[in-house]
């Protein structure tokens, strides 16, 4: 009675999964940027002043016109503080003779990426020209290499094309007056600006500036021109990459970062089909696989969305810490799931009775995996990534939809044809043991996270995931369905509680501007006796000192203290051992930390109070009060 509607679920996906396929792909352009960003054409002219008898020589001009396309520009020629110069290199064969270029006064505009730089740029379709000998008659080749950055409101895209005019005996030259560029030819002559001229900016603005020359020949970051050990896979256009990109997704199924949660999953798939009835099976294995696929391919669509509104690089989410931290505590917690700590069908990884036909779980776990695969990239993504992230958003998320189906693949297959199961092999005790290597291979994917950190994160992250251990314990082993609701609730609720408040407590107030001074002899000589002085030691192995810091050195009572005592506060760190340092603390009768030291200006500046181990906000306020005397 119950079959029909996995079914329902299955189908509905897999028709979703091919209409967005069908709108991302209709909106995608199938060129790249560079074809679609500017137009380019190259012919040669007779000026006005030229004879008209064929048997006198003429005097013939060379135009390139440059034409960006809508919302596309380029920038005018010279040494630029931003964007890549327009070259045009004319030569005329077979003399293989480099002529000289006339470009147009470009227009200066603020910088796209840069507003406090104006550059200029060429907008509209621009001329540049070239002179022709006099008395050239054909047969003769003009070619024009053209060199440009492209750029729009989202991305830049380099253009290098050759274009060539041969001219035989029988090409009659159009006349340069019908092109509407003659005047502009007129003024270039009597003053040829080579290059765009030093623009006249108000002084907030920052403006283009020629280097120094100097006998080096030695490139700008403007003209290097790569080679690539693998030019196969280098893309340059949409056609080329999605291949590539349906590869790459498929690949990164077997990197070390998402293969623990594939394995087990399969693994748990076999358990639930082990205790089922063929058609029970394969209602189970179409409903999951297609619930899975569908969440590697949203995260993908929602990553594509982001780096393209953001224009962040492949992996540019993990430049952020809070994400770091918040990845490597959701892994932590996976990993405490595995080793039967606790059970929430909604993170675990666990195939337990009631997770194997939850939609949700596998949805999220799909979320999870593509999550993991996002540092672990695999071969080939490298190639399509470089270019992909350049285009427009629609483009990315045609690239990264295409990533995601190559990804969700094997299990869309496994959902269409559910009978290939029976070559895995069977269900038994030894999924147990893979279930605990699963566990002990994701704590060491949260640690490698822990090295993508500052270190002054590290100390603080450890205890996070500390705290996440004691709020799993709470809700796994102190909490059952025989309780009563209500303290079933508020036992979670305290350990909800427990992670919550220790993640603001030890990450509060971390990218606010610090008043402490970093401790050095110098510095420290040079202010005693002369300003009220706070001396804090701490490290980072002493979890009292931290404490303190977090409770007691807050940024908002430092504030205070400073102002209301004019006191600077020196931290004398001693996480490594140092002579000065550890001759200045038993100077102060101690050899152990934490301890406060507070040096009055003038007056007693060479007895110190000394304050030890745990104090509060309210003593070491009241110490002050005492030790800073009013003047």
């Amino acid at each position: 009675m119950g079959t029909p509607r996995p079914r329902t679920v299955t189908s509905t996906v897999i028709r979703f999964i091919f209409f967005l396929s069908v709108v991302i792909f209709t909106l995608s352009p199938l060129r790249s940027d560079a074809q679609t960003s500017v137009s380019l054409s190259l012919g040669v002219f007779q000026q006005e002043d030229g004879a008209k008898n064929r048997d006198t020589p003429s005097m013939l001009v060379g135009i390139l016109t440059l034409s960006p396309h809508t919302g596309w520009h380029a920038y005018g020629p010279g040494e630029l503080p931003t964007g890549q110069p327009t070259t045009v290199t004319f030569t005329l064969e077979p003399e293989k003779t480099e002529l000289v270029s006339l470009y147009p006064e470009p227009e200066l505009e603020p910088d796209l990426f840069d507003k406090d730089t104006v550059v200029p740029v060429y907008n509209d379709t621009t001329p540049i020209f070239v002179k022709l000998p006099a008395g050239l008659v054909p047969p003769f080749t003009l070619t024009a290499n053209a060199s440009m950055l492209m750029c729009s409101s989202t991305s830049c895209w380099p253009v290098h094309k050759t274009l060539r005019f041969t001219a035989t005996q029988d090409t009659v030259f159009p006349k340069l007056a019908d092109t509407g560029f003659s005047t502009l030819l007129a003024s270039l002559q009597n003053n040829p600006p080579s290059v765009a001229p030093t623009p006249t900016t108000p002084d907030n603005i920052k403006t283009p500036t020629t280097p120094k020359q100097t006998d080096s020949t030695l490139p700008t970051e403007n003209q290097f021109e790569p080679r690539y050990a693998t030019p196969d896979f280098e893309v340059s256009s949409l056609l080329k990459a999605l291949p590539l990109a349906f590869l790459a997704g498929l690949i990164l199924n077997l990197m070390p970062c998402v293969l623990p949660v594939m394995s087990l999953k399969l693994t748990g798939l076999l358990s639930a089909c082990s205790r089922n009835s063929a058609m029970e099976r394969a209602r189970i294995l179409r409903q999951h696989n297609t619930m899975f696929s569908l969440g590697i391919i949203v995260y993908f669509i929602i990553l594509s969305v982001i780096f393209g509104a953001l224009g962040l690089a492949w992996g540019g989410l993990f430049q952020n810490q809070t994400v770091i931290i918040a990845a490597s505590a959701i892994i932590f917690l996976l990993a405490l799931s595995l080793f039967d700590i606790y059970h929430l069908p909604i993170l675990s990884l666990r195939m337990t009775k009631t997770n194997e036909t939850s939609p949700h779980g596998a949805f999220f776990t799909g979320i999870l995996a593509t999550l993991l695969a996002t540092p672990c990239s695999g071969p080939f993504l490298g190639g399509v990534l470089a270019w992909t992230l350049l285009q427009p958003t629609v483009v990315i998320m045609a690239v990264f939809f295409t990533i995601g189906i190559g990804m969700a693949f094997p299990y869309l297959l496994l959902a269409l044809r559910p009978e290939a199961m029976r070559f895995f092999p069977n269900p038994g005790p030894w999924m147990i043991h893979l279930e605990r290597l699963v566990g002990f291979v994701l704590v060491a994917t949260s640690l490698y996270f822990l090295a993508m950190l500052e270190t002054r994160l590290v100390f603080p992250t450890l205890i996070l995931l500390w705290l996440v251990a004691a709020a799993a314990y709470i809700w796994g082993k102190l909490t059952s369905l025989s309780q009563p609701p209500s303290r079933r609730l508020a036992l979670r609720l305290v350990a909800v509680f427990i992670v919550v408040f220790g993640a603001v407590l030890l990450f509060r107030g971390e990218d606010e501007p610090s008043r402490w001074v970093d401790y050095t002899p110098a510095t420290f000589t040079d202010r005693l006796c002369k300003e009220n002085i706070v001396l804090d030691f701490t490290a980072e192995w002493c979890p009292t000192c931290k404490l303190l810091e977090k409770t007691v050195f807050t940024p908002d009572n430092i504030d205070t203290w400073s102002d209301r005592f004019d006191a600077t506060f020196i931290k004398v760190d001693l996480t490594r051992n140092d002579e000065h340092t550890m001759k200045l603390l038993n100077s102060l009768g101690s050899q152990s930390i934490p301890l406060v030291a507070l040096f009055p200006r003038e007056t007693n500046c060479q007895t110190p109070m000394v304050l030890r181990d745990m104090f509060t906000s309210g003593q070491i306020t009241s110490l002050m009060e005492t030790t800073f005397q009013q003047e």
